[in-house]
């Protein structure tokens, strides 16, 4: 007997996180795939379907799970005001979604940007969230929506997503500045740092938590690579690797930083996942 096909609904499978995660979980039969796109150069294939927003009512009948990786942030808006009202736009269209189709689990790819202004070394899932950019307020005001739908929801709050092609995050200014020869400024060089997750990590996640039985309606993870590492070790790491030798400004004065507990990502993963210093070592081979 063959067993049940499920529908999975992807946003921003275009995008840096959204693309290898389509690439992948296409590969997996018991899975019929539906993407959402604007452009009109992503067409559907036999192994996926593409839709716009305002085909997705007309063309499909069933969803069963939502991929929710589409978002909109510093990178891809000409002013900082129209993230708010993109992600609110978005997550409008993910409660119709939800509720036309009584979705059985909504998985939110949200950011660690949402403790922006902690002032704790060490955060855990219960930590005060404190977002003071606009990028980290619409987040955690997505997350606040979709914690108030009729589904299971498992929200994972991303550091830096690591990949040889990455192009933003802390660690991605560093290897630009080691490559270009400007000098580097460090501030709490001895702090811990496990704020990086490698695409292909994420990725695992995203498939276990699809499979994942849920009994918490609401499940938050705070996602980073396991094993931490003190920053001016992360440091001293990417300048062997480049051959680099770029003068480091290191400075007493301490800047608000903090690491993750891995604690709740092990029990519901049930795995480890690559170190620090492994998935920064992913960005050069």
């Amino acid at each position: 007997m063959q067993s049940k096909t499920n529908t999975i609904f992807v946003t921003g499978s275009s995008g840096f996180i959204g693309k290898p995660l389509l690439n992948s979980i296409i590969k997996i039969k018991k899975y019929k795939v539906i993407c959402l796109s604007n452009l009109k150069k992503i067409k559907s294939s036999n192994k996926y379907t593409v839709v716009t927003k305002s085909k997705l009512f007309k063309k499909i009948n069933k969803i069963d799970y939502i991929i929710h990786a589409a978002a909109c942030d510093e990178f891809n808006v000409k002013r900082k005001e129209e993230i708010s009202k993109k992600n609110k736009s978005l997550d409008s269209f993910i409660k119709k979604v939800v509720k036309k189709y009584k979705v059985k689990k909504l998985i939110f790819l949200s950011s660690n940007r949402v403790y922006e202004n902690s002032n704790k070394n060490l955060v855990f899932e219960n930590s005060k969230t404190s977002p003071t950019s606009l990028y980290g307020k619409s987040k955690l005001q997505s997350e606040k929506t979709f914690r108030k739908l009729k589904t299971s929801l498992i929200i994972l709050r991303l550091p830096s997503v690591i990949s040889k092609n990455f192009s933003k995050g802390l660690i991605f200014r560093i290897v630009r500045d080691l490559k270009k020869k400007k000098k580097i400024n460090i501030y709490n060089p001895n702090s811990k740092f496990n704020n990086i997750i490698s695409i292909n990590d994420l990725i695992k996640m995203i498939k276990i938590s699809l499979n994942k039985i849920i009994i918490k309606k609401i499940t938050i993870i705070n996602v980073s690579s396991c094993k931490p590492e003190k920053f001016n070790k992360v440091i001293n790491f990417l300048i062997r690797k480049l051959k680099s030798d770029v003068k480091l400004n290191i400075y007493k004065t301490k800047r608000k930083s903090f690491y993750y507990s891995n604690t709740l990502q092990k029990k519901f993963f049930g795995k480890n996942f690559l170190s620090v210093k492994s998935t920064l070592n992913s960005i050069f081979i």
